[in-house]
């Protein structure tokens, strides 16, 4: 599912990815979406992948579409602060750890949420 805003697109899809790098079927696995942000690129006349802004989320394929559309409406908000490539890069990569728990919650996205975030973020550097 992508949300395109105008000279930007945020996408988030499965591309075979697990919480051990390729999905293993028939394990404890989870299929895992991944964040790919684009910009428009006006001499190509198409949008572009940025440059190391994609990102293997914590959330699972079996998202409702409803969360998943959220989901993306957030990114691209978070993203709209983002004055150079090294803030947007590091920008998706706080993204990526937004995970099924955080985003399940009815109230989401709120202050709780964003400490939540901002928790998993830390503790995983």
């Amino acid at each position: 599912m992508k949300l395109t805003e105008g000279t930007r697109t945020v996408e988030l899809t499965w591309i075979g990815e697990g919480w051990n790098g390729y999905y293993q079927e028939g394990s404890d696995d989870e299929k895992l979406l991944r964040l790919y942000v684009s910009d428009w690129n006006e001499e190509e006349g198409e949008f572009q992948d940025v440059e190391d802004a994609s990102h293997c989320t914590h959330l699972s394929l079996s998202l409702d579409d409803g969360i998943v559309e959220k989901v993306l409406k957030y990114i691209m908000f978070q993203l709209h602060g983002a004055t150079c490539q090294t803030e947007l890069v590091r920008e998706c990569e706080r993204m990526s750890w937004l995970s099924d728990k955080i985003v399940e919650d009815e109230n989401w996205p709120t202050a709780r949420a964003a400490r939540l975030l901002e928790q998993f973020t830390k503790e995983a550097k």
